[in-house]
C-alpha cells in the first residue's frame, strides 16, 4: 500500500521539486497573481527606486545579522542587495509588460516570475538551514 502511494506522489505534477519547494512554487505564483492582477501603472519605471530600496533593505538586514552574529556583514549585505535588486527589478518590469500586452501580460509575467523566485528563495532557505546543522 505504501509503495503505491509513493509511486503516485512521485509521478505527479512538479515531481522534480521537493515537497517544501512545491509549496514555495505555488505561494510564489499566488503572490505573483496578486501583484499582477491589481497592478495599475501610476508612474514611470525607475532603476533608482530598485537600487535605493534594495540598499535600504540590505543595510537593515546586515545590521540585524550583525546583532545576531551571523557571519560577515559585507557578505550578508552583498547577498541581500543582489537578491532584493532582482526581486524589485522584476516588480519594475511589470510596467514594460503592461505596455506590451495589458493586464494579461502583466499577470502572466508576474505569475511566472513569482513561481521562479519562490522556488529560488525556498531553495536558498533550505540550503541555509542545511548549512547551519
Amino acid at each position: 500500500m505504501k509503495q503505491s502511494i509513493k509511486a503516485h506522489r512521485s509521478s505527479g505534477f512538479l515531481f522534480f521539486l521537493a515537497p517544501n519547494l512545491r509549496r514555495y512554487f505555488w505561494v510564489g505564483g499566488a503572490i505573483g497573481l496578486y501583484f499582477g492582477w491589481f497592478f495599475r501603472p501610476v508612474r514611470e519605471p525607475s532603476i533608482l527606486i530598485v537600487v535605493g530600496l534594495s540598499f535600504l533593505i540590505a543595510l537593515g538586514l546586515a545590521v540585524l545579522s550583525y546583532f545576531r552574529r551571523e557571519g560577515s556583514i559585507l557578505t550578508q549585505f552583498g547577498r541581500n542587495m543582489g537578491k532584493y535588486m532582482i526581486i524589485l527589478a522584476v516588480l519594475e518590469c511589470r510596467h514594460f509588460a503592461h505596455d506590451l500586452g495589458g493586464r494579461l501580460a502583466v499577470v502572466l509575467m508576474s505569475v511566472t516570475m513569482g513561481m521562479i523566485i519562490g522556488v529560488w528563495l525556498g531553495w536558498s532557505e533550505t540550503a541555509g538551514q542545511k548549512n547551519k546543522r
